[in-house]
């Protein structure tokens, strides 16, 4: 049995993993000139073993049942999942921090596992150096090739399609991943056995807007360069956190859309359908997240905050054992950071994918379109008009801007306009008393909050120096959280 109907019905997330666990290789990914790489099926090598269709998060996918295969729970608290660890922080390999998208964290992490020998491998995406506007998924085997693929991509990403190789080959690995490559590879080891010895520790990134291809050549244009020959790499948060789209020419020359105002805009008004209906925001399913340490106020308040940091959850033994081994040999700098820290500092993210989602999800029914079976998966909270306005804005506004005459028609207006779009969403997604009701402990102002938090700082650093047991942080953390809850 294929899965050609999930790409037909607009479910399929573009993750690659059919490929990869292909055994025939019946499914190719070629091109699309709009939409990135897609899967392409060959019916005549095809041996009907539906380990395609086993592993495809996108048509179904059961969050309860996988919740709790990987955790042995479903987890109370229905917007970022189950958590074992919060922390903000960053890596103290500082070339590596000021040249990554927020900290450092995830390059720093797999640079010290291969060091060390605990993985043969790890897989990360860089854009292809013989084709620039494409993105490539390998195995990085050293320091330079985890250097490689620094810094974030914002299209289209076939993470999956590496389960091929690591298939073939023995090794423990280590993915970095979105949402949606977590979902289908866990899927995946459920079937595969090998799979789940070699995939030692996925690392799933916070995501939130996941824009079609046409949102990278819309902002080339939009940088000002008309002709993509001359295009010698693309990077999509250079420079300073929280950075800046940059195209970079053959010439040397840079070509960058500076700060990152001047472009995230366009992730809302290029939302791919299968984007639009993900319900996972914080990779609820990966050992380790990461992501930008986006506080309530916007900015950290930090003297530093320029140079990056990231948020920082462990989700499992493997994930929280990892993280707790690089604070101890120096690889990491990290700080407690409450629960309600980062739901705020990340709410519309969340809400994005635990509110719109499921009100575009209706809107897709009430049309008769197709949508993904999320079993007994349900809002957390009852939606409101303003979600479903929402929902409905990305819905036209994203099929319009795939017009290749309505995207020029809109190349040049000012982004004080464009941005206007991505307030809108905002509205949308978030309620000032529910901002409210999430108490950020690095606005508070009670003595005993303030007590707490210096105490934790000199705790970390005390453990960072081996002086400190790691129960002993972990029983003070949840100390923060019940303070700040």
């Amino acid at each position: 049995m294929d899965i050609e109907h999930v790409l037909e019905n607009g479910n399929c997330h573009q993750c690659g993993v059919c490929v990869g666990v292909c055994p025939t290789n019946a499914i190719e990914l070629r091109q699309d000139p709009n939409k990135g790489l897609f899967p392409t099926f060959l019916r005549e090598s095809c041996t009907d073993c539906d380990l395609c269709h086993i592993a495809c998060p996108g048509e179904e996918f059961d969050w309860d049942a996988l919740q709790k295969d990987t955790f042995g729970e479903i987890p109370i608290d229905k917007d970022i999942g189950y958590v074992r660890e919060f922390w903000s922080g960053y890596t103290k390999w500082t070339d590596i921090r000021r040249t990554a998208a927020s900290g450092g964290i995830v390059s720093a992490i797999l640079i010290a596992m291969l060091e060390k020998g605990e993985i043969d491998g790890a897989v990360v995406v860089k854009m292809d150096e013989d084709k620039p506007l494409q993105p490539k998924v390998y195995i990085a085997r050293t320091r330079e090739e985890v250097l490689a693929a620094q810094q974030s991509k914002y299209l289209p990403v076939p993470t999956g399609e590496i389960l091929k190789p690591i298939l073939k080959e023995e090794g423990r690995f280590a993915i970095v991943g979105l949402p949606c490559h977590i979902h289908g590879i866990r899927l995946a080891q459920q079937k595969m056995p090998r799979l789940k010895k070699r995939i030692v520790l996925l690392v799933g990134l916070i995501c939130g807007f996941h824009p079609s291809f046409t949102n990278t050549t819309y902002l080339i244009r939009r940088a000002g360069v008309k002709n993509f020959d001359d295009i010698a790499e693309i990077r999509y948060r250079d420079e300073t956190w929280p950075g800046g789209f940059n195209v970079i020419k053959k010439d040397g020359s840079n070509n960058i859309l500076h700060p990152v105002q001047e472009f995230f805009w366009a992730h809302a008004v290029f939302e791919r359908v299968r984007c639009a209906t993900c319900t996972d925001a914080m990779a609820e399913f990966a050992d380790i997240v990461c992501g930008d340490e986006w506080r309530g106020g916007g900015v950290p308040d930090r003297p530093d905050y320029k140079d990056g940091w990231s948020y920082i959850m462990t989700r499992t033994e493997a994930g929280t054992k990892v993280v707790d081994q690089m604070v101890n040999e120096g690889v990491l700098h990290v700080e407690p950071a409450a629960r309600n820290q980062v739901k705020r500092g990340m709410l519309p993210t969340i809400n994005l994918k635990k509110k719109l989602a499921f009100a575009y999800i209706n809107i897709r029914k009430m049309l008769g379109l197709a949508v993904p079976n999320y079993h007994r998966l349900r809002p957390a909270k009852p939606l409101k008009l303003k979600n479903y306005l929402g929902a409905a804005i990305i819905m036209v506004v994203s099929t319009l801007f795939e017009n290749k005459l309505i995207n020029t028609l809109f190349l040049h207006v000012p982004t004080r306009f464009m941005s206007q779009y991505l307030r809108v969403m905002y509205k949308c997604l978030c309620d000032v008393e529910e901002i409210d009701s999430l108490t950020d402990f690095s606005y508070c102002e009670t003595p005993e909050m303030e007590s707490v938090i210096q105490d934790n700082h000199r705790l970390i650093a005390s453990y960072a120096n081996g002086d400190a047991s790691q129960e002993t942080v972990a029983g003070v953390t949840g100390d923060v959280e019940e303070t700040v809850s």
